[in-house]
């Protein structure tokens, strides 16, 4: 297709990158910077102009529908193109009537559809991951076998995020020789871009300056999720936690124990399924994804913890739990915990006493571990009040555990006990934490 379309359109740090083939491409960077909406119009025209096939993915499918999804339907009617394109709301598919090529949106908390993608006309060529950082290394491996099959076009693997921790495997495996001066690195096999919000010519003055606002709430944020810059770990509250592959303990044990933090736009909602041997506890698996309705809340904690199993939520939520309890496909057990004084930090406390394991999948909730931190006062030193941003496992986690939070808790149950007789744990009353 002929398609005449004004280069002021974009943003102009992106426009360079409009038909790059780089077999990896990277773009990365601060919150609003734009490039998911550069890459869901740079799809669209690539899509239109090439005939290419491409597959969408995001750590959970919920999440595409009011995402990558929408975004690319937007830039369908952005550049008048919705004749020749079917879009099908139901299987979250785009089809390209003039040659049958097709935009596939999948979740990597759906393995089975995965494994049997299939296009109408020829192989998939471009494989999009959208928050990367919430997907682990495996996974971006295996995705990496769905590009296959001949082709006369190059094949391209593009991840875009914020970034998190310093420690997390994208910078280990993509970053080395990556130039933070200049933001960028260019090679034959892979491209770097790095923007923010100071790039983006389609903010208004609020957006720049809310933006900013981080900067007075703390420096650490400020450069992760404002400046898009890689965070260095500081005083960090959990050391004692690992990564394993738990998939063969998912149904062993007697009890599991299950919380649910809730979000929406700006935050993510959280729903762990966990259990506890002794003095460690184990987190088997995760949802966790912004934009979430409640149907798709019960929905997804219904596939994930049936209806029989109490799922923990967040209190200040009463509207939300009622509806998960009432909903006609699902009625998930959910039930509000309690909060009370100091409360966050008795159940920090209380995690900190354990070992806490990991599955290796859980990309989520390794992330917000992995960069966990304490608050630092004017001098730069650490008081005793975690940074509340980007928490949501952890408080998920502290939701699930809350009953014998409130039964361990030696500031609960006097410091003089220090009997740890698991043997009661089934009639402890639920107590205090948020």
């Amino acid at each position: 297709m002929n398609i005449q379309i004004s280069k002021n359109i974009f943003n102009s740090v992106f426009l360079p990158y409009l038909w790059d083939t780089t077999p990896v491409q990277i773009f990365f960077g601060g919150a609003s910077s734009g490039k998911s909406i550069f890459l869901s119009d740079r799809f669209v025209l690539m899509n239109a102009r090439d005939g290419r096939n491409i597959l969408v993915i995001r750590n959970v499918a919920a999440t595409l529908r009011t995402t990558c999804f929408t975004e690319i339907c937007k830039s369908i009617a952005k550049f008048k193109l919705n004749n020749i394109y079917e879009i099908s709301l139901s299987t979250m598919t785009i089809t390209n009537r003039l040659n049958n090529s097709q935009f596939i949106f999948r979740g990597l908390d759906d393995v089975e559809k995965l494994k049997s993608i299939t296009t109408l006309s020829g192989p998939i060529s471009v494989l999009w991951v959208e928050e990367a950082t919430e997907i682990s290394e495996s996974n971006y491996n295996q995705l990496s076998l769905r590009l296959r099959g001949k082709l006369d076009k190059p094949k391209i693997r593009i991840l875009s995020f914020n970034p998190v921790t310093n420690q997390h495997w994208i910078k280990k495996r993509f970053f080395d020789g990556y130039n933070e001066e200049s933001g960028e690195l260019i090679s034959d096999n892979i491209l770097i871009h790095h923007s923010t919000h100071k790039d983006n010519n389609f903010l208004t003055q609020d957006d720049h300056e809310n933006i900013e606002a981080f900067k007075n709430i703390d420096e650490y944020f400020y450069n992760v999720y404002a400046l898009g810059k890689w965070g260095v770990l500081g005083s960090l509250i959990f050391t004692n936690w690992r990564t394993a592959d738990l998939s063969e303990m998912f149904n062993v044990f007697d009890e599991y124990y299950n919380g649910c933090d809730f979000g929406f736009t700006n935050d993510a909602t959280c729903i762990l399924r966990c259990s506890k041997k002794n003095r460690t506890i184990y987190i088997l698996e995760e949802r966790y994804g912004k934009g979430w309705t409640n149907p798709t809340i019960a929905e997804l904690a219904f596939n994930l913890i049936g209806t029989e199993d109490i799922l923990f939520c967040d209190s200040a939520e009463p509207k939300s739990i009622a509806e998960l309890r009432n909903d006609i496909s699902y009625s998930i057990n959910a039930m509000p915990v309690k909060k009370g004084k100091d409360s966050v930090i008795h159940g920090i406390q209380w995690l900190q006493q354990h070992e806490i394991i990991i599955d290796y999948r859980c990309q989520n909730t390794i992330n917000e571990f992995t960069n966990y931190q304490w608050t630092k006062d004017k001098n730069g030193n650490s008081i005793n009040v975690p940074i509340g941003i980007n928490d949501h496992s952890i408080a998920a986690l502290r939701y699930a555990f809350e009953r014998l939070i409130g039964f361990d808790s030696p500031i609960l149950r006097g410091s003089a006990d220090t009997n740890n007789n698991t043997e009661h744990e089934e009639n402890i009353p639920i107590l205090s934490i948020g």
